[in-house]
């Protein structure tokens, strides 16, 4: 039924396809934010289901279904642009020694072979991070993943911050399978997010940035401004 798109979104499992997740702190988008942003999705959205009573303005499911990826897109976008906007904080992710466990947990995982870590950006606010199924036979579970290395991450700056009681994520996140011939342009969206902040000129020159060795060589000393994804 067409109101099911209106639904909260389904994280699938991570199978062939490498996936873009993007989550950030809890507190790092104002409440007032985030319910404007979702006003203007939900009018996105009432009106692509409006047009779908008209049989001259109806369209073929699937396009009806790329058309609402587009908007929840727009919608991840708007979010991702404020918190590289934002000055009010907080940015515990700017810590070395929190972004560094936050590397850490995710090679872990790779290491594990639970999943492929191709890479990952590590922003005062937020963390990008693409990911591959390390074994297609047996699907990863987005949820189940996110859900250990929040906790761990949130456990281990938590302590380093003095902090109790008090949570340290969002609870939602992003996730995008990224579309074939696309790679490249999602990864080059990742790593330069630095550059787009103005925070370095290189990707490279970055910190709290990993890629891994199978991939760094396809990105070495290449500006923002010269990438696809700028």
């Amino acid at each position: 039924m067409l109101h099911s798109f209106t639904k909260k979104p389904t994280h699938f499992d991570i199978a062939y396809a490498p996936v873009h997740i993007t989550y950030r702190l809890y507190g790092s988008v104002p409440t007032k934010q985030i319910e404007y942003l979702n006003k203007e999705k939900g009018k996105q959205i009432e009106q692509l289901l409006a047009a779908q009573c008209h049989p001259d303005h109806k369209l073929p499911a699937e396009e009806l279904r790329l058309q609402m990826h587009y908007v929840n897109r727009r919608y991840e976008q708007a979010i991702d642009d404020y918190l590289h906007k934002s000055s009010s904080g907080p940015f515990y992710l700017s810590e070395p020694g929190i972004a560094e466990e936050i590397i850490k947990s995710w090679k872990f995982l790779h290491d594990q072979g639970i999943i492929y870590l191709y890479a990952i950006c590590v922003m005062s606010n937020h963390v990008h991070v693409i990911v591959g199924n390390a074994n297609p036979q047996e699907p990863s579970p987005i949820d189940r993943l996110m859900q250990r290395t929040k906790s761990y991450t949130s456990s281990v700056a938590n302590k380093l911050l003095g902090r109790t009681g008090k949570p340290f994520w969002n609870e939602k996140y992003y996730d995008v399978t990224v579309r074939k011939g696309r790679f490249m342009r999602a990864m080059w969206y990742v790593l330069n997010n630095p550059v787009k902040a103005g925070l370095v000129e290189f990707w490279s020159d970055w910190p709290h940035t990993f890629v891994h060795d199978d991939y760094v060589g396809l990105f070495a000393q290449v500006s923002g401004a010269g990438s696809p994804a700028a």
